[in-house]
């Protein structure tokens, strides 16, 4: 073969190895520059990772997460492919906690690395047990965990809280915004102050402690409080309605009150000059409140003995029903035969003193006089009556003889109807014998003033 016609034929070749070399060079390249540090994290729980998800340390990205696979005694065993050389190789005391980036979506997890300082490095491949690993806890799982009394209490929480924010809440608070402006300087103007005085506010730390220490030892105590306090506040919350009809009513009722006490002010201005008039008043009533005081406490005694006579008046009253069933006829009856009495009543209404100074001359054997203690004219209506053993029986025993000495004797008899007052001499004044023949309306004294004595 001609030196031509081999040197097509080698550079062929050498093409071919410089294109060989070129390969290997982007090869190598490539696989250096692509090479990680691979460590199998085990956990509990892979809750939900997915391959692809991010791994961070201290919220820097230096790697993602590989194939997940289940050991043999049921543990996810996660790849975490490191790319960042800067924090390889890791610790043995590194730890790593699976982490949610927000509620929404799926692939949202992520694996946060801890670098631990202490023990030795972990080759690339090695394995993180489950003691270093956290796996995470999802909102459903932490609310399924809930009893369902606890799940009813925190829907009542929820809604609760929603009512709360609910509008005009925003625009209320947005209105009270400029208010707080001011509280929020001065709360930092006491901070300052708080600050600067270093001595009390060690002493206030100080006693705080102590108050804590004391709390602590009654802790009984303050889980008795506690527990009473839930149970007035679960009182309050079932009597919701009713605070919401306050709440509503408030506004109205406030309004109401604001415009009484316009009113007490006009009241009370045309009150002080009353008040002004009463001020001499005050120093009499001062004097008589401690006789009312008095008066009072002797008034108790009164009160409890009329109380001791309660049953007494009680019991009587329960039987004046069945008195008063049997006193009406009665009283009835008795005041029918008193209007049948009173025209007899009324004739001898005036011949009662008649009748008393006869019965006592008659019995005692002698009268005192024609006048009484009081001055009034005693009146008889017998001349001459039987006595006792004195003097003026035994003239009137004499008496009864005295019709033998005939007409000479001076004597009347038969004498059975005079007027009252008739059995004894005329008065000079008049006042017997009583001559009014009307006693009563309809009723005319049967006397004959012809048998009075003269």
């Amino acid at each position: 073969m001609s030196p031509r016609a081999q040197r097509p034929s080698f550079a062929r070749t050498l093409a071919v190895a410089a294109l060989v070399v070129a390969v290997a060079a982007v090869v190598l390249i490539i696989a250096s520059s692509s090479s990680t540090y691979v460590l199998h994290a085990r956990f509990s729980d892979a809750g939900q990772l997915v391959s692809g998800d991010l791994v961070t340390v201290g919220g820097h990205d230096v790697g993602s997460v590989g194939p997940i696979t289940l050991t043999g005694n049921g543990l996810a065993d996660v790849q975490l492919d490191i790319k960042n050389s800067a924090i390889i190789p890791l610790r043995r005391d590194t730890t790593a906690t699976i982490g949610q980036l927000s509620l929404t979506g799926v692939a949202n997890r992520f694996v946060a690395l801890s670098p631990g300082m202490g023990g030795g490095a972990i080759a690339s491949g090695g394995v993180l047990p489950e003691t270093q690993t956290r796996g995470i806890v999802d909102l459903d799982t932490l609310l399924d965990s809930f009893t369902p009394s606890v799940r009813a209490s925190v829907d009542r929480l929820l809604s609760s809280g929603a009512y709360l924010f609910a509008p005009p809440t925003a625009a209320q608070l947005n209105s009270a915004a400029p208010y707080l402006n001011p509280a929020a300087s001065q709360s930092a103007q006491l901070g300052n102050q708080v600050v600067a005085d270093r001595a009390q506010l060690s002493q206030l730390v100080s006693s705080t402690a102590q108050v804590a220490a004391a709390l602590a030892a009654r802790s009984g105590d303050l889980g008795g409080a506690v527990t009473n306090t839930a149970a007035t506040l679960r009182e309050i919350a079932s009597e919701r309605a009713a605070l919401e009809d306050i709440l509503a009513r408030a506004p109205a009722t406030l309004a109401q009150g604001t415009r009484v006490l316009a009113h007490a002010r006009g009241t009370l201005l045309a009150l002080d000059p009353a008040l002004t008039h009463l001020a001499p008043v005050a120093q009499g009533l001062a004097r008589l409140l401690p006789g009312l005081l008095r008066a009072e406490t002797e008034a108790v005694p009164t009160l409890k003995a009329m109380r001791a006579l309660v049953p007494g008046a009680e019991r009587a009253l329960e039987e004046f029903p069945i008195v008063e069933k049997v006193a009406t006829p009665a009283v009835q009856s008795l005041t029918r035969a008193l209007t049948l009495l009173n025209p007899d009543l009324s004739l001898l209404r005036p011949y009662m003193p008649d009748v008393v100074a006869g019965f006592f001359n008659g019995v005692g054997g002698a009268t005192a006089g024609s006048y009484d203690a009081n001055g009034h004219y005693l009146h008889s209506i017998v001349a001459v009556q039987p006595g006792g053993t004195s003097a003026t029986g035994l003239l009137n025993l004499l008496t009864q003889h005295a019709g033998a000495l005939g007409p000479y004797s001076g004597e009347r008899t038969h004498l059975l109807s005079p007027c009252p007052g008739g059995g004894n001499p005329p008065a000079a004044d008049a006042s017997n014998p009583w001559t009014n023949p009307d006693v009563a309306p309809g009723v005319t004294q049967p006397c004959d003033p012809a048998q009075d004595q003269k």
